[in-house]
């Protein structure tokens, strides 16, 4: 679920947008890198994604850039913590109060203030679809789980977490804004899977550095809407590797089937994250070695 704008500007003098119209004096904006693992404090292309980060939920793009007279078009996700939609809403204001335009929600033609009006409709339509989420994600087995981009990363909501946050006594809504925030606030580095091609086919590959805390997938897949650039069709992939390098020596220790890996870890250094990642804390260079080891014997 969305809630989709398009903010056109009137007038023959037509003004840019500055950032500081989007941002105010709270949000912080980013890029993604590789579709998925948010730059923070950066701007490539003509899309930005705008967060709190007191409260940090799924974000909301901008489709924008500093020289842009004509448009911009902004998407917020649903469910997501209330603070966020409140936060959506005051972007959308500065818009108005700064452009002389018109708007449009989801193709409907409205003015500012109507569209202001309905934010406690929306916050109550946001817990429904907090409730519907839940009601799927419990229906999920074990590892199955409903993927939610969210503003620095994606999180899998799965099982466990539905129950948590059904079961909470602050109440569902306040419970999953706060595991929305606490997730993101994990001190790691996300690590995304890269394709690769070679006379054997399609494989993925995912890199694990030395001094690194990281996040990685239980099971690496395939995202929703890659395209095989030689068929045409969705990209399948059934190997997967993972690349070791080491900064203290500046070098790639070894490469080891990805599975090998995860099943290698010293059970001391990994932790369950969500559905469908583990944390691994840092491994000095020894640890390395000693991993890659076990790896190799294994």
């Amino acid at each position: 679920m969305s809630i989709d704008i398009v903010i056109k500007q009137k007038g023959f003098s037509k003004k840019a947008l500055p950032l500081s119209v989007l941002t105010g004096e709270e949000l912080a904006y980013g890029t993604y890198e590789n579709g998925y693992r948010l730059s923070v404090g950066t701007i490539e292309g003509n899309e930005i994604m705008l967060f709190h980060p007191e409260h940090i939920g799924r974000g909301f793009s901008v489709v924008w850039t500093p020289e842009e007279k004509k448009q911009v078009v902004l998407r917020a996700l649903n469910p997501t913590c209330a603070e966020e939609l409140k936060d959506f809403y005051a972007v959308v204001a500065r818009i108005t109060k700064h452009w002389k335009c018109s708007l449009t929600v989801d193709g409907n033609r409205t003015t500012p203030e109507k569209f202001q009006k309905g934010l406690d409709d929306m916050l109550r339509a946001n817990d429904s679809y907090l409730n519907l989420f839940i009601s799927e994600a419990l229906k999920k087995d074990e590892y199955g789980s409903i993927t939610l981009y969210s503003a620095l990363w994606p999180l899998d909501f799965g099982p466990k977490e539905a129950q948590m946050v059904s079961e909470a006594p602050e109440g569902a809504p306040a419970r999953f804004a706060r595991w929305l925030h606490e997730m993101q606030l994990v001190d790691a580095y996300y690590a995304v899977v890269g394709f690769f091609d070679d006379p054997k086919g399609i494989y993925g590959r995912l890199a694990f550095t030395e001094g690194c805390r990281s996040i990685f997938p239980s099971k690496p897949s395939v995202p929703f809407g890659l395209v095989d650039p030689h068929t045409g069709r969705a990209l399948e992939c059934n190997k997967y590797e993972l690349y070791l390098y080491s900064t203290t020596l500046d070098t790639h220790l070894g490469t080891v089937d990805y599975a090998k890996f995860i099943r290698a870890l010293d059970p001391a250094k990994v932790s369950y994250y969500d559905t469908g990642h583990v944390l691994i804390e840092a491994h000095d260079l020894s640890e390395m070695k000693e991993l890659l080891k076990r790896m190799q014997e294994g």
